[in-house]
């Protein structure tokens, strides 16, 4: 093409060819636009290669970033999770701890209402009527159905006779607590071949049938003969008997001799002599028990008066010094009975107590 337009160029052509020369030009701009065209098109293919390597490269960077980013916060929310999860913990026994705190609270504050009740009469001024009426306990009816006798079945006769039964079961029965004195009692007598224990003033044979149950040897003895009828009737040994009288007659020696809730009805003369006798039969190694009321518990003070048969009350201590002058042995106070009231100190357990028993031992 080149040579055809360099031909041309040196020979002109005739009219008829004139237009060729245009042709020629027309063809060589659009060899031009075409080459200018594939330049265009080869530098925006490379820019748009180039373009992309660049993006791919930032994405890639990007990408990078955000993963470490990603990983970095990963980190931070396992930390987090960490602290989170102790101070939950942390939260949780706090709770606790508090549920504790608050338990006590509810356990002091209920004891604080349960000891504010107790000692409310020594505080609190009750405003009271100018007069009051109650009605007794039906004494006799509880008697009736412990003893299954009618008191209007009674002769005339009978009924001194049947007196002291019904005024001792007024109450209705008191067995459980007699058991559970029973039950402090029994290991504390001494086991000595041959020897029986004599309970003074058994009356129905309470103690008695406690200690055949348990396979104790025992006799007992009371002033009242229907009481003594009463524990025979039970199939027990009993004798109606005037004590310190027995005891001087009588030529065997007792492992233990109990005289429970007895002392207080003999006359004072008469409880130093009774004690000697006492401490005189009892076999070698034997025990002396003596159940009385508890002068140190003002409650059992005024329960003492509340009974005309009882002649005076006898403290712990003087009780003690006639053991110990009867030469009696390892002599011990044992307290039964709880009974505290406001204004008493539970330190003071001597002074808890409605009844008192002395034990003293024979020297062996």
């Amino acid at each position: 093409m080149a040579k055809l337009r360099a031909w041309l160029n040196r020979h002109p052509l005739g009219a008829p060819y004139r237009g060729l020369r245009d042709i020629l030009r027309i063809s060589a701009n659009r060899r031009a636009l075409l080459e200018q065209i594939s330049t265009n098109r080869r530098e925006l293919l490379e820019q748009i290669s180039t373009n992309r390597r660049e993006l791919l490269e930032q994405i890639a960077t990007n990408r990078g970033e955000l993963l470490e980013q990603i990983s970095i916060n990963r980190r931070e929310m396992a930390e987090r999770d960490g602290q989170f999860q102790a101070i939950i913990q942390r939260v949780e026994q706090d709770i606790s701890e508090q549920g504790s705190r608050l338990a006590r609270l509810e356990r002091l504050e209920y004891q604080n209402l349960q000891t504010l009740k107790q000692i409310e009469p020594l505080y609190k001024t009750p405003e009271l009527p100018f007069s009051y009426t109650q009605s007794p306990a039906p004494w006799i009816k509880n008697a009736e159905r412990l003893l299954g006798q009618s008191l209007e079945d009674l002769e005339p006769e009978q009924r001194d006779h049947w007196f002291y039964s019904f005024y001792s079961e007024m109450a209705g029965g008191v067995s459980h607590i007699l058991e559970q004195q029973y039950q402090v009692y029994l290991p504390l007598l001494p086991k000595i071949p041959n020897a029986r224990v004599l309970d003074i003033g058994c009356g129905a044979g309470e103690f008695l049938n406690f200690l055949k149950i348990h396979d104790v040897s025992a006799i007992g003895i009371d002033l009242d003969a229907h009481e003594v009828e009463r524990a025979n009737e039970r199939g027990l040994t009993a004798v109606h008997a005037e004590a310190t009288e027995y005891l001087m007659h009588c030529d065997e020696h007792f492992a233990a001799i109990s005289l429970f809730q007895v002392i207080e009805h003999v006359p004072p003369a008469e409880i130093r002599p009774l004690i000697e006798a006492c401490a005189k039969a009892l076999a070698p190694g034997g025990a002396l028990l003596v159940e009385t009321i508890n002068l140190r518990n003002p409650n059992a003070v005024n329960g003492f008066y509340t009974d005309p048969t009882h002649q005076v009350p006898l403290s712990d201590n003087y009780m003690s010094f006639v053991f110990q002058w009867n030469q009696l042995e390892n002599v011990e106070f044992i307290y039964t009975l709880p009974e505290w009231m406001a204004g008493i100190s539970a330190e003071d357990r001597s002074r808890c107590y409605a009844n008192y028993t002395v034990i003293g031992f024979r020297k062996s």
